[in-house]
């Protein structure tokens, strides 16, 4: 449908008026014409208005293209297939009732690849309409709220038309054009189309500080709009030096602005800290990001495209997800995130992290819906075209009941991982499906009452000399390989000054043993630090009660390489500290009598220890 143009936009545009009303453009658009609308709060509402309502005689076979739909088809039931229908790169309820009414077609595709579709002409376009703010002194006009493919489609549109706004914020990045680039104007003052997502609940705020706690200072976020993404930012607050790089920012990118947890913008390398492409949410945000150097907005091209993200370091990608199944792999979503700017786009910015140095991806989700079904499952339920595969990209699931950490694991603790984070109410069958199923050795152990007695409270951060910062939480039935690490870096003599024998192995049968423990009776505390993004245990402490007494045992161990920087004495105390909250009324340790080491830490105690000579051993009793 396009035709020759042998003068340049601006030249004709000096030739004519080019302000026309909606009617005006009715006598422009003619039978079968293609016309692409931005969309989002970009939305040009004025003009759609109008077309929706007209039964102009032009407005016949028009095919309108947008990245997403109106999301409410039943208000457009004016609209039958002969006068148009909508070209979509979305699939949802909404979308398959519109395709039964035959006024929608889908395009799939990826979020990274839909730019190239518009600019090689695959998706062709007669008229481009694309809201604007009003234009400055020079001419110049900003494309606000939403940078896509708005600039690819005024550039290759036959006819370009801008509806202009007064309401349109002036945003900083790849947004600014010459009203001349325009064929014609509309105006209009309709307010921004906005989004909010509601306040978020305990269970969201719990998994979002858990899953801030696993973005480092200096990292590059992508989040997306929702009250997951809401609550994550919430906590990220406490952080410092963050970036911002992602396909949209909501009301969130404000409260990090406000507390200072984002890094300055970079006049000499004309860096910004925030880079998106769309901004969506309520008017205040329109507010902040009008004149505000500190967000760009790039077009999809850019901002999107794997090449463009290479060189960022620490990418954190947070997801959310309705289900997972049990091994860590294959998700379930929402109707809503299969939007072109939903769970693809998120994907894209996880596939990315894997690539980045210390980079990583985060699922968060709820332990159960709605109905109290398990949200971990063992196999997918509902539509294919909901389940996605990730790719093998995850390294953390977080629900409210803690941090799965799934890289590297083989799918044996991954499903163990995964079943500790599940509601308690689902964890013994999801366990009994998952042997039935060979997913987990046959005489593995996982005691469910355990789990329930996990004491999530006891998880910190410590720091040590030299910059060391090991986190500490209670000992899991997935820490197996990580435990079996750590035994087996030991000497020989460093494992019989721990274990007071001779051990040379610890196979699998005997270690779940060792880690399946009560936190009541027996509590095991393992210290971990974080390699280029990967977990290693380098600490463990316990104690155990004796039989029909008040009394309780401890045992330290800390890997050789991170000896002498305090954490032995760390531990006595935290156990120590532990005890007296508890109720225990006597703590003891034994030490081989020429463990120099271990006597000095536990001579250092904030308890003051009364030292028992048993002759080759020392017990240490410490009364609390």
């Amino acid at each position: 449908m396009g035709f020759l143009n042998l003068k340049t936009r601006a030249q004709k545009a000096a030739e004519r008026d080019r302000r026309i009303t909606v009617e005006g453009l009715c006598e422009i658009i003619k039978p079968g014409y293609r016309l692409f609308l931005s969309g989002g709060p970009a939305t040009p509402v004025h003009t759609i208005r109008h077309l929706a309502a007209t039964d102009h005689p032009n407005l016949q076979d028009i095919e309108v293209i947008q990245l997403t739909t109106p999301s409410d088809f039943e208000s457009l039931r004016a609209i039958t297939p002969s006068k148009c229908r909508f070209k979509t790169f979305s699939i949802g309820e909404n979308s398959a009732r519109a395709m039964q009414m035959g006024l929608l077609d889908i395009v799939p595709t990826t979020i990274a690849e839909l730019p190239f579709m518009f600019l090689s002409g695959a998706v062709e376009i007669d008229v481009a309409i694309v809201q604007t703010s009003t234009p400055d002194k020079s001419g110049n006009v900003s494309l606000g709220t939403v940078n896509d493919v708005n600039r690819i489609a005024i550039a290759n549109a036959a006819i370009a038309i801008a509806e202009i706004n007064p309401n349109v914020p002036v945003t900083h990045g790849d947004t600014r054009m010459s009203l001349s680039e325009f064929d014609y104007v509309i105006e209009s003052a309709e307010p921004l189309l906005e989004f909010s997502a509601g306040p978020y609940d305990g269970t969201l705020d719990c998994i979002g500080r858990q899953i801030a706690t696993l973005v480092e200072d200096g990292s590059t976020v992508s989040l997306s709009m929702g009250r997951l993404f809401d609550a994550v930012a919430a906590h990220l607050r406490e952080k410092k030096n963050l970036k911002v790089w992602t396909h949209i920012v909501s009301d969130w990118i404000i409260g990090l602005s406000e507390s200072g947890a984002l890094a300055s913008y970079d006049a000499m390398r004309r860096k910004s800290p925030v880079v998106t492409t769309s901004c969506i949410g309520t008017r205040r945000l329109y507010d902040f990001v009008n004149g505000n150097p500190n967000v760009w907005l790039l077009p999809l091209f850019n901002s999107t495209h794997q090449q463009a993200m290479l060189g960022i370091k620490k990418l954190v990608s947070v997801l959310n997800v309705n289900k997972i199944d049990i091994t860590g792999d294959s998700v379930f979503l929402s109707e809503r995130d299969l939007q072109i700017t939903g769970f693809d786009s998120k994907l894209n910015f996880a596939l990315a992290a894997t690539h980045s140095r210390g980079g990583k991806v985060i699922v968060g989700l709820r332990s159960t819906d709605r109905q109290g079904n398990s949200n971990i499952v063992i196999s997918q339920p509902g539509s294919p075209i909901q389940n996605r595969c990730m790719l093998g990209s995850i390294r953390y699931v977080v629900t409210e009941f803690g941090v799965a950490t799934i890289f590297a694991k083989p799918i044996r603790e991954r499903v163990l991982a995964l079943i500790e984070v599940a509601h308690p109410d689902h964890r013994s069958r999801l366990f009994e499906e998952a042997k039935a199923g060979g997913l987990v050795f046959g005489d593995q152990v996982f005691v469910v009452e355990h789990g329930i007695n996990y004491p999530y409270a006891l998880e910190t951060m410590a720091p040590f000399k030299d910059g060391l910062a090991v986190k500490f939480r209670a000992i899991r039935p997935s820490d197996e390989d990580m435990m079996r690490r750590l035994f087996y870096q030991f000497s020989d003599e460093a494992k019989y000054l721990r274990y007071f024998t001779a051990l040379r192995a610890m196979p699998h049968s005997e270690m779940q043993q060792y880690l399946n423990v009560d936190y009541i009776s027996t509590l095991s505390l393992v210290g971990i630090i974080q390699t280029r993004g990967v977990g290693r245990i380098i600490a463990e402490c316990r104690y155990s009660q004796f039989a029909e007494e008040n009394i309780y045992e401890m045992a330290f161990i800390v890997d050789e390489h991170y000896q002498g920087r305090g954490i032995a004495r760390y531990m006595l105390n935290r156990l120590l500290e532990i005890g007296r909250e508890r109720g225990i009324e006597r703590m003891s340790a034994y030490v081989l009598a020429h463990n120099a080491k271990m006597i000095a830490v536990l001579e250092k105690a904030a308890v003051p220890p009364r030292v028992i000579d048993l002759g080759e051993q020392l017990r240490y009793d410490y009364y609390l």
